[in-house]
């Protein structure tokens, strides 16, 4: 109920700009969707400073970001930006159903594909992409998988987190 006090303190002025410090912290999962949906009702009749160390939630409700380590900006942009700006060579995740130490070896063999390994914690082939070749070759990645048997479960491009951006760029 503080949480929710405070947000009502804070608008009974209608302030133009309306700064809010971890405005989810100690809240239930059902109170922290309520406040993220006022917030974001909010954000067209104020300017809106949202303050935290909980970057799922920055990641999740903030139209720009600016990520500040020891008290300078290191850098700033949109979720999307900041993601395109860290990430390097895309990182996919690749699930069949079987024969996974054949596929593997097969997979080695395309030239773009670098750095194929078999995670068995997550039951995935984890592989990189080179930039220069890129998405044009997930195509044949996929028949490879269908056209031997494989049994395709999913293909899916890993995306860095807000959090994993922050460690990189902070250590």
């Amino acid at each position: 109920f503080r949480q929710r006090v405070a947000l009502a303190q804070a608008l009974v002025h209608d302030p133009e700009v309306l700064v809010l410090d971890e405005p989810t912290e100690g809240l239930d999962p059902n109170q922290i969707i309520h406040i993220r949906e006022l917030i974001q009702s909010l954000k067209s009749q104020h300017t809106i400073i949202l303050s935290s160390h909980i970057l799922s939630e920055v990641e999740n409700m903030c139209e720009s970001i600016v990520i500040i380590n020891k008290g300078k900006i290191v850098t700033e942009g949109t979720y999307s930006e900041l993601v395109s700006r860290f990430s390097g060579n895309s990182i996919y995740h690749l699930k069949v159903a079987n024969r996974h130490e054949e596929l593997l070896s097969k997979l080695e063999k395309i030239s773009a594909i670098t750095q194929a390994k078999w995670k068995n914690e997550f039951s995935s082939i984890e592989f990189m992409l080179s930039e220069k070749d890129g998405e044009r070759v997930l195509d044949d990645i996929a028949r490879t998988v269908i056209d031997g048997g494989h049994g395709l479960r999913e293909l899916a491009q890993q995306t860095k987190s807000l959090e994993d951006i922050f460690i990189q760029i902070t250590h």
